[in-house]
């Protein structure tokens, strides 16, 4: 089982605390099945996450997991506030992309959907090709898109 949407990195947003936090949390994924998390920290302005320090900080998470015997893989992601969609070039989305498949977890503004973003949506934005990988960005909502990500196969490379 894939968890597509964690904050199990330590110490960067309203996650894990610490290290310890984050095993304790990778120890509850394994006992419930979950076999690979994808660390999805806010990219966001009210948080401060360094896109380009995600691998290296998932890197010495799965270290301290493999020392500590939890059978759990953390992979890179990232929860990217909508408004700062725009911002971000094509290696910024790879590195935020759920496992470095492609898919982007995106968080909608707050309230209703608007019609710009019911279309957003509906069409899976396919925003880009980066050269490596079509970027594309799906809205977390009611598991629709997590689930069509999860039949198609396309989370993770």
């Amino acid at each position: 089982m894939i968890d597509l949407h964690c904050h199990i990195l330590p110490g960067l947003d309203d996650g894990s605390r610490d290290l310890d936090d984050s095993v304790a949390m990778a120890r509850q994924a394994a006992a419930d099945g979950i076999e690979v998390v994808a660390a999805t920290p806010h990219i966001h302005p009210d948080h401060e996450v360094l896109i380009h320090e995600l691998e290296d900080r998932v890197g010495r998470l799965n270290a301290a997991l493999a020392e500590e015997g939890v059978g759990v893989r953390v992979v890179t992601g990232g929860e990217v506030s909508e408004p700062l969609l725009d911002e971000l070039d094509d290696d910024d989305l790879r590195r935020v992309s759920l496992g470095g498949g492609g898919w982007v977890l995106v968080e909608p503004r707050p309230g209703p959907l608007s019609a710009a973003q019911s279309d957003f949506a509906a069409e899976g934005s396919l925003l880009s090709n980066s050269g490596v990988a079509p970027s594309i960005r799906a809205v977390a909502a009611d598991g629709i898109s997590s689930a069509s990500m999860i039949s198609q196969r396309r989370c993770f490379s």
